[in-house]
């Protein structure tokens, strides 16, 4: 018989090491499992966006996917030219870095619970005579020891370091789980469902759509669960991810808000020349307005080729199905969008007969929209000479003013803005539209006065000061460019009001999923 020269102690010190050792490994693939899943499903998203090239005949787009894939995980990849796959990739960095961080602070504490246990394993194993055992667990502690100083010192949980960026900042998932925080300390359950449409977009628009998706489904109000869900739909057919984008519209439970979504998916697959998609989708639509609002994108599509008889056929088609709707939204959106393709068209006189047929509130009257689309197409004088002669209350005076600023400011015609801000009558409107001239103009002081301001108006209530911290938000990422994101961080985290506070960090959020750098 063959005796073994291991003796009973050394097996059962390397018995317990292996053990240790075990236990850590299958704790740092834990560790890992969320930084593969992310890389996972960045693939899923690059070959569904790639299947979408191809879907619509793009074949230089299929290349940029797989140039994209291409060693992904080097912060130095350069970006695609192609806006979406450029998006994917810059999402998938913020989100990289945000996990790298956090597996690098749960990773160093790893190290020091392992430590502490084989420090234990020594001492227990010294106490009972078992010499070798105490010996290999000591220099497993040490082991340990050396793996957490080269590990280095933990970062900040909540902090990442952009690769292309060169400064820190609070990663997308620290700054939602704050904006969520805040969510639950507001009392208002109407206010509270609108910003968890927020929360929904702001997880979209950073390529979260799974988690975007569930958000939405979670809200109690039907009109703003149905909003997000549109939300995320919108941003997913401008991405031309069709099948995900009707999937998700399926869930819309209002029906106008379903048929409007695929109305406006069936518009991106005619701009993408994808006819027979858009002629699919456009089969979906129930109701006679979601159905007159598609009968628009084809009248679009029409004039794009350069036939003006068929648009104006398609029109009155939209027309004819518009006319009889009773449902004040409805009719609302049905008329917006038929007089908005007239005035781009070039028929401003088409346009105005199109809004002597509305029979809806003077609120919703298509002039509204048309005042607002000539200023967007830079026709200032034509939106003003509208304004000034439809016989507007304040109330619609102060709507178009703002329409017409706004458009002046975003064409850098600044001074013509603020003369038109002037002219507004009601406080409110013309303390919004000063502040989002402010931000356009990237005059953070004067900005912060009037959304400040406009806060602090005597006759706000809960559901006015939602909307003025709508527009105060507006400058968060705005100080973030020009002051540094610390900075406007630091602002956002000191605002008392919760609601307000959860848009600035909404706000900030988004300016991070949109922009890394």
């Amino acid at each position: 018989m063959l005796l073994s020269s291991t003796s009973p102690t050394r097996v059962q010190a390397e018995s317990g090491i292996s053990d240790l050792r075990a236990g850590f490994e299958s704790e740092v693939k834990q560790l890992d499992a969320p930084l593969l899943s992310l890389d996972s499903r960045y693939r899923e998203h690059m070959e569904k966006q790639k299947h979408a090239y191809q879907q619509a005949g793009n074949l230089k787009g299929m290349l940029a996917i797989d140039e994209a894939l291409k060693d992904f995980a080097n912060p130095s990849h350069p970006d695609s030219e192609f806006i979406e796959v450029k998006r994917l990739q810059e999402v998938y960095r913020v989100q990289k870095t945000g996990l790298q961080t956090k597996r690098q602070t749960a990773y160093l504490i790893l190290l020091g619970k392992y430590r502490s246990k084989a420090e234990e394993m020594a001492k227990a194993s010294t106490k009972a005579g078992r010499i070798d055992e105490a010996k290999a667990a000591l220099a497993e502690s040490e082991r340990f020891a050396a793996l957490e100083k080269s590990a280095g010192s933990p970062l900040p949980p909540t902090t990442a370091v952009a690769p292309s960026s060169g400064h820190n900042l609070t990663s997308f998932s620290a700054l939602l789980e704050e904006a969520k925080a805040s969510i639950r300390r507001i009392n208002d359950p109407v206010i509270q469902s609108r910003l968890w449409r927020d929360v929904a977009r702001a997880q979209a628009v950073c390529g979260n759509f799974d988690e975007a998706t569930l958000t939405a489904k979670r809200i109690d109000d039907s009109e703003n669960k149905s909003l997000a869900l549109a939300d995320i739909a919108d941003i997913l057919a401008e991405g031309g991810r069709t099948d995900e984008a009707l999937a998700v519209i399926n869930a819309i439970p209002d029906r106008f808000r379903a048929d409007f979504c695929l109305a406006m998916l069936a518009s991106q697959q005619l701009r993408r020349n994808d006819f027979s998609g858009a002629a699919r989708t456009a089969e979906l639509i129930r109701g006679q307005a979601g159905k007159s609002i598609h009968y628009v994108a084809v009248a679009e599509a029409l004039l794009a080729k350069g036939d003006e008889k068929g648009f104006k056929v398609k029109i009155e088609e939209a027309k004819t199905l518009a006319s009889p709707l009773s449902d004040a939204v409805e009719m609302k959106e049905a008329f917006r969008a038929i007089a908005v393709a007239q005035v781009n068209s070039g028929d401003l006189a088409a346009a105005k007969s199109t809004a002597d047929l509305f029979r809806g509130h003077r609120f919703d009257s298509p002039i509204l929209f048309i005042i607002e689309a000539l200023a967007k197409k830079g026709e200032f004088d034509a939106a003003h000479h509208l304004r000034g002669s439809s016989g507007f209350t304040k109330h619609t005076g102060s709507l178009t003013g703002a329409m017409i600023a706004e458009a002046e400011a975003a064409a850098g015609k600044f001074q013509n803005a603020r003369n038109t801000a002037k002219g507004i009558s009601y406080e409110g409107p013309r303390l919004a539209t000063f502040a989002k001239i402010s931000v356009l103009e990237q005059d953070l002081a004067t900005a912060r006065a009037s959304a400040g301001a406009l806060l602090q108006s005597e006759e706000m209530n809960e559901a006015r000061q939602a909307n003025g911290g709508r527009i105060l938000a507006l400058t968060g990422p705005l100080q973030a460019r020009t002051e540094g994101f610390a900075a406007a961080l630091d602002w956002a985290r000191g605002l008392s009001h919760p609601t307000v506070r959860t848009l600035a960090l909404l706000a900030l959020a988004e300016s991070i999923a949109n922009n890394p750098q």
